[in-house]
């Protein structure tokens, strides 16, 4: 309920921004629907820390107790009551995250779009026919760029274990290498190693760096598009 006045209050502040930039409208209901999300944005963190503290962790401990006594006093010795009581109480304790920021913020992420792009959609159908086809884009560059970026990784990970492993048989070998003369060139060929590593973890960062470019050029282009077709139809003479 809290995401859906949420995104109602967004909806509105957008309104009264255009209104008051185009038509003159009144600052007075900008300044209440900021107001308004503000007050929302508190009851919602509210709302989950108490939901949090009073529901979730409340039942998560009596489970984990019910299931530590069923089980009995000696499976309770062996597991050690200290490490069960650290579980019940600092353990839990770190959900407080989860419930407070994330599952907020997902149901958020759920419920806001819809509201908002069914208002886009009573309000301008052709601007939410082009937001309905470019914004799958966003997923599909992602799952794309998530797997490339995984061959890399994988490709970095494995000059990691190369030059690990070169390291552990030179140290176990180098008193026999040193007696040789040949510890120059196993030296050289580790360096050798220690580049192509420094190469793959450079390529994965750099690929790390473009996705995030990637990713907001995609974001930009629905609202590129929909900028372009309003101005379009202002210039054409319609609305």
């Amino acid at each position: 309920m809290l995401a859906a006045l949420t995104s109602g209050a967004l909806v509105f502040q957008a309104v009264t921004l255009a209104s008051a930039l185009v038509a003159g409208g009144s600052l007075w209901l900008l300044a209440g629907a900021v107001v308004a999300r503000a007050v929302l944005a508190w009851a919602t963190e509210t709302v989950a820390a108490r939901a949090a503290a009073a529901g979730a962790k409340e039942e998560l401990r009596a489970a984990v107790l019910d299931r530590a006594l069923g089980l009995g006093p000696a499976w309770i010795v062996s597991r050690g009551p200290a490490e069960l009581a650290v579980l019940a109480t600092k353990g839990l304790d770190a959900l407080d995250a989860y419930f407070t920021k994330y599952l907020p913020a997902l149901v958020t992420t759920a419920v806001v779009p819809v509201l908002v792009g069914a208002w886009i959609l009573w309000t301008d159908p052709t601007s939410a026919v082009l937001i309905a086809v470019t914004l799958p884009l966003i997923p599909v560059f992602a799952i794309l760029i998530g797997k490339f970026t995984s061959a890399r990784v994988a490709a970095a990970a494995t000059a990691l274990e190369r030059l690990s492993g070169r390291l552990a048989e030179l140290v176990r070998a180098l008193p026999v290498l040193t007696a040789f003369g040949r510890a120059s060139a196993q030296a050289r060929a580790v360096a050798e190693v220690g580049e192509r590593y420094r190469k793959a973890t450079m390529g994965t960062l750099r690929v790390a760096f473009l996705s995030a470019l990637v990713l907001e050029v995609a974001a930009s282009l629905s609202v590129a598009l929909i900028a372009v077709g309003i101005g379009l139809r202002l210039v054409s003479g319609g609305s």
